[in-house]
């Protein structure tokens, strides 16, 4: 699957997640995955959470941490990848309030 910045993604309807410091575990109870994520990752999920849209977030992050443009997205959207592969996060092309 092709991801966009343009796209949106919320968390699965059972998971948990921590954050220790500038890490945060996510666990999917339903299917037992998961996920551990340093920094710029944690700080994403933290967003997602929050309900952020994956532009909004990019532009969060790109303001935050020290980082490229170009090197974010690509990073940004092979987490995403990452994470639908493994359950802990569901992609849409369109707002999830819209669907």
């Amino acid at each position: 699957m092709s991801y966009s910045l343009d796209g949106y993604v919320v968390p699965p309807d059972d998971y948990v997640s921590k954050t220790f410091d500038q890490e945060t575990v996510i666990v999917d109870l339903e299917g037992g995955e998961y996920f551990g994520l340093e920094k710029v990752g944690a700080r994403f999920w933290a967003l997602v959470e929050l309900g952020s849209g994956l532009r909004p977030a990019f532009r969060t992050l790109l303001d935050e941490f020290d980082v490229d443009e170009k090197t974010l997205e690509s990073d940004l959207l092979e987490l995403v990848g990452e994470l639908v592969d493994h359950g802990l996060l569901k992609y849409s092309d369109h707002h999830p309030d819209a669907v």
